[in-house]
């Protein structure tokens, strides 16, 4: 039986730029609708402690980019999952989240070369607020370059 990454890999060129594919992208945010990934970007969704990928953004990842049943965090396919919700499917503390979002940001600064497009995690499914999530991504220090956060998670530090 062929798994799901393999058929992905099979079916999925990954050749076309971002350009191309973006022509209207602003550098460092994650595009509102992402249909397609460019070369060496990695969808960032949030997930479940389970790693069951069965609805909103999981669910795309998933069935477009890759990502593994069972894997909780961390990359898998063409993503990298951040555990937004336990394994019963209730949303975890944002104390948790925020645990997951800064062993992300480390990784991400380990792997320079791959360009991650967060979603709007722990947003939909999990119920939280974009105001309670962004914050998460700051306080760790600077966010690394490859790391690009969604519209809505983009706070004006110039305030």
């Amino acid at each position: 039986m062929v798994g799901a990454l393999d058929k992905w890999r099979k079916e999925s060129p990954r050749a076309k730029p971002m350009i191309e594919l973006y022509p209207d992208i602003v550098v460092g945010t994650t595009p509102a609708h992402i249909d397609e990934l460019p070369f060496q970007t990695y969808f960032v969704f949030g997930s479940n402690m389970g790693g069951m990928h069965g609805k909103g953004a999981a669910k795309t990842a998933y069935l477009k980019y890759g990502a593994e049943y069972g894997v909780a965090e961390g990359f898998t396919g063409y993503c990298y999952a951040i555990p937004t919700k336990n394994k019963i499917l209730k949303p975890r503390s944002l104390e948790q989240i925020a645990a997951s979002v800064k062993t992300f940001l480390l990784t991400a600064s380990v792997f320079p070369h791959r360009r991650l497009w967060v979603t709007a995690i722990g947003c939909g499914l999990a119920q939280f607020t974009p105001e309670q999530i962004a914050p998460m991504f700051y306080a760790c220090g600077p966010i690394p370059k490859n790391v690009w956060l969604p519209k809505e998670f983009q706070l004006d530090l110039h305030e």
